[in-house]
């Protein structure tokens, strides 16, 4: 995969944010590990956003499939919408 990334520069907030990705099996608790993790850093005052991967398959990859390249372009949108929050302080 080739792409061009930017830096965090955090433009909305003055500091940069960053990306937790999770990766398992199915079922395995990525999402509930994701929103136990989103409540403490919420909880110290930091913006945080859940990219949840049913949903992103619901709305964001809708029509896509689980061929290799159907998953490469999901990654790629997940990828893109995670720089652009990292980028601007979540």
């Amino acid at each position: 995969m080739t792409t061009a990334h930017t830096p965090a520069t955090g433009a909305a907030t003055g500091a940069g944010g960053a990306t937790v990705w999770l990766t398992g099996l199915p079922s395995a608790g990525k999402s509930t590990l994701a929103r136990a993790l989103a409540r403490r850093l919420h909880a110290g005052a930091r913006r945080v956003e859940v990219l949840d991967g049913d949903e992103i398959r619901a709305f964001l990859s809708a029509g896509l499939g689980f061929g290799r390249a159907d998953r490469h372009t999901n990654v790629q949108r997940i990828g893109f919408v995670a720089e652009l929050l990292a980028r601007n302080g979540v």
